[in-house]
């Protein structure tokens, strides 16, 4: 069996993980090809216990939360307050979370500066 590194919260009402793993995860939602979206203590019971000859899963926890109001969030965007970069399994399991905002903000940086200079016609919608 391999060795599962994580410790459960016996009286977790609610959990927020990104799991990679190469098996299908029925009751989770998939974001990306290996990437799964987990909300709920059952599911992460049953990845945790189901397969012990399976390699275990990376899993990284999330707490906190944030919410938008309806439009808010699109807004924002359209604000230039968020930019977008196309999501990969890399970027979220096997970068260093205490830099990988620096690094993001680093790799985006000419992208901030040709947005903020472009004209309204070269803006993409």
């Amino acid at each position: 069996m391999q060795p599962r590194n994580c410790t459960l919260v016996v009286h977790c009402r609610s959990v927020r993980l990104l799991v990679s793993t190469q098996h299908n995860i029925p009751a989770a939602q998939r974001l990306l090809p290996g990437v799964f979206f987990v909300n709920s203590t059952v599911t992460l019971r049953s990845i945790l216990t189901d397969d012990p000859s399976a390699m275990a899963p990376t899993i990284n926890y999330y707490a906190g939360f944030a919410a938008w109001s309806p439009g808010q969030l699109d807004a924002e965007i359209a604000h230039g307050s968020w930019h977008l970069i196309k999501a990969d399994r890399a970027t979220i399991f096997e970068h260093d979370s205490a830099t990988i905002w620096l690094e993001l903000i680093k790799k985006l940086e000419g992208t901030w500066v040709l947005m903020e200079s472009a004209s309204a016609a070269d803006t993409p919608l």
